[in-house]
């Protein structure tokens, strides 16, 4: 059975005038006629919905604004329930409204209103900011939030959250002891050190190098004894 409400804007007078010149065919918002074309639930196609649908969701959404007192636009809907109740009333007026009117009273505002509206019963000022208080560790000075950091509520159980674990590694810290001395860091040359450079007659022996490589020495060893032989000859000529 739909449910029997009376919905009237509180800042609108309680008179039979405002409803006798309502006009079933434009937005029932505003009662104006913009380039905005105007949407009708009854006439939806989508057939994952209920016929009438669209009108239990406003006639649900417009008695919550009643409850809190809030209306986000003046509204002329005292005489829309009758004895049929609100949304069947509006579905068999086939009522019809602008997206941008029917925005205004959307779910993410009335929530936020709502919650205003709680916190002005629990005593709280609507609009202030959370409850911080200032914790000291050392010489750094820690802000701790006490409401929720998502939803800023401070109703339920909150878990406390510590940022990559800062907590746990600080209280796995030991002090420093009283004799410890700050160590200066090592210096080190910009420059590569010059590499000395080897001079003497190459090691030409091969008792101190594995047999695989001694035919190989054996050879260098014949090219210098070749290439000094050959320079005491020039020397003899020049």
């Amino acid at each position: 059975m739909s449910k029997r409400c009376k919905i009237v804007d509180p800042e609108l007078p309680s008179t039979s005038s405002i409803s006798a010149d309502f006009d079933w065919k434009e937005c029932i918002f505003c009662q104006e006629q913009t380039k905005e074309n105007l949407q009708c639930p009854a006439n939806s196609k989508r057939s994952d919905l209920e016929v009438g649908t669209g009108y239990k969701t406003l006639e649900t959404i417009l008695e919550r604004c009643q409850l809190i007192d809030w209306f986000p636009i003046p509204i002329r809907l005292e005489n829309f329930t009758e004895e049929n109740g609100l949304a069947l009333n509006l579905q068999l007026h086939n009522a019809k409204w602008h997206k941008a009117c029917r925005n205004k009273f959307s779910e993410l505002k009335i929530e936020r209103h709502e919650k205003q509206n709680r916190k002005g019963e629990s005593g709280e000022q609507v609009g202030t900011t959370s409850k911080i208080t200032r914790q000291s560790v050392g010489s750094a000075t820690m802000i701790m939030i006490k409401d929720c950091f998502f939803c800023i509520e401070s109703s339920g159980d909150l878990h406390k959250a510590s940022t990559f674990e800062i907590d746990k590694h600080r209280e796995n810290l030991k002090p420093l002891p009283e004799n410890y001395t700050i160590v200066p860091p090592v210096v080190l040359p910009k420059e590569p050190a010059e590499i000395p450079t080897v001079r003497g007659p190459m090691i030409s022996s091969g008792t101190e190098i594995p047999s695989a490589l001694n035919l190989e020495y054996r050879w260098l060893d014949h090219v210098n004894n070749k290439i000094e032989a050959d320079d005491i000859e020039d020397k003899e000529y020049s």
